[in-house]
């Protein structure tokens, strides 16, 4: 969700913010994109009193990953309420400050971005092969690439920097 979050930030308070990394979001954040008939069924996973009561196998999982990572389901649910993800993005205003997007190819959640990118087309990106959505942050070039942006030169240029798995 904090990557949602981060680009709403952006997009509402673009004076607050000097730079961007954002991870583990792709075209699934953008409501737009979503089905509201899996939104819902997510809604109802998280509010079930149980993951076994959980039909769908992408609810299933999103809510298992909720719980593994020591997550509030209840506090959760609010975010479900705008149709799309938790951290799903309703509006897709313009993003002014720099960003770095952060894509693992093997992401069980947000695989595809390239509705992401287009909508941010002044981001950098950052590719880790053998990633997924759970292990991208453990990558050591994924770590160097967004210590690299946070430090850069505010006219850093646009481009793309292909992380390895391996590290």
């Amino acid at each position: 969700m904090g990557g949602g979050i981060a680009l709403k930030l952006a997009c509402d308070w673009p004076a607050r913010v000097g730079r961007v990394v954002v991870s583990r979001v792709g075209d699934a954040a953008l409501n737009r994109l979503d089905d509201p008939r899996e939104i819902a069924a997510i809604h109802e996973a998280f509010e079930a009193d149980s993951a076994d009561a959980v039909a769908l196998p992408t609810a299933h999982a999103i809510r298992r990953a909720a719980e593994r990572g020591g997550n509030d389901l209840k506090a959760l649910t609010p975010f479900l309420r705008n149709g799309g993800w938790p951290g799903g993005l309703d509006a897709e205003r313009p993003v002014t400050a720099p960003v770095l997007v952060v894509v693992a190819d093997e992401d069980q959640y947000m695989g595809e971005v390239i509705e992401l990118l287009r909508w941010l087309g002044h981001a950098q990106f950052v590719c880790a092969s053998g990633c997924d959505h759970y292990t991208v942050l453990d990558d050591a070039a994924v770590r160097r690439a967004v210590l690299d942006f946070l430090g850069a030169d505010t006219d850093a240029r646009p481009g793309a920097v292909r992380a390895s798995g391996a590290d």
